[in-house]
């Protein structure tokens, strides 16, 4: 069954819950960055960068997926992990674009960064979902490092079971992946003070990151302008489209 929602539908559902719930500082759908928004950056002290903050820093590539409820002879290699129904989404191929190498690199380098899929695939369920502030807890997290590198241009794809309880990730070899709900990342984050001297340090590693593995990268003159925390944004969401989010000690 095909999902009935987009990945940017979904993100900015999540988004919208993930930062009224855990007062994240985001800019990212539905939240996208304008020069009227360089003033809040201080303005709450929550956010001051000058001064510096505790916070737990997210990056989260978005995912919708399918759902398979039939064993087929296309699918008896995944169905039978399951012995049953299973969610699915797709790795962006290697040929097509260099996302899962970069989030893969960000990962090693220690960034807590990861895909995000939904344990639903109809649009209803996201609505209902949404209206009960219960997005969060009905979406899963899966590290990037689990998976590893992709071995050629084939598309390789995640399954995971209904509950959202295990996982695998069909290459040339299926490997076993981990499945994560909510609290348990949100906790073992690591808190850090983020001040400009770390966006700096963020936005240096990740140019670093970028110009190894891309051919054209280019930072719009009006970014160059913003606080360094835009034009980080600005990367992130340009080259790899993730969502960045800052979660503050006080949440």
């Amino acid at each position: 069954m095909d999902p009935e929602f987009s990945e940017r539908q979904f993100e900015s559902l999540f988004n919208s819950e993930f930062v009224s719930k855990y007062k994240a500082l985001l800019s990212a759908p539905p939240f996208f960055p304008t020069l009227n928004r360089e003033a809040f950056l201080g303005y709450d002290c929550r956010y001051d960068f000058k001064k510096g903050f505790k916070a737990k820093s997210l990056m989260l590539q978005f995912k919708v997926s399918h759902f398979v409820k039939n064993r087929s002879r296309n699918n008896v290699h995944i169905y039978d992990c399951y012995g049953g129904a299973y969610f699915r989404f797709s790795v962006m191929r290697r040929n097509i674009s260099k996302q899962h190498k970069i989030i893969l690199k960000l990962a090693k380098s220690g960034k807590s960064i990861f895909y995000c899929a939904p344990l639903f695939y109809r649009l209803h369920e996201l609505n209902n979902f949404f209206g009960r502030n219960g997005v969060i807890n009905n979406s899963r997290l899966f590290n990037p490092i689990g998976m590893g590198d992709l071995p050629d241009n084939k598309q390789h794809h995640v399954s995971y079971d209904p509950l959202g309880q295990f996982g695998f990730f069909h290459s040339r070899n299926k490997k076993t992946i981990k499945v994560s709900g909510w609290e348990k990342i949100i906790s073992a984050l690591e808190l850090r003070n983020i001040d400009e001297k770390y966006l700096f340090d963020f936005l240096e590693s990740l140019k670093e990151v970028l110009e190894e593995y891309l051919e054209f990268l280019r930072l719009p003159e009006k970014f160059k302008n913003m606080h360094v925390y835009y034009q980080v944004n600005y990367l992130l969401r340009t080259y790899i489209d993730i969502s960045w989010f800052l979660i503050p000690l006080d949440y």
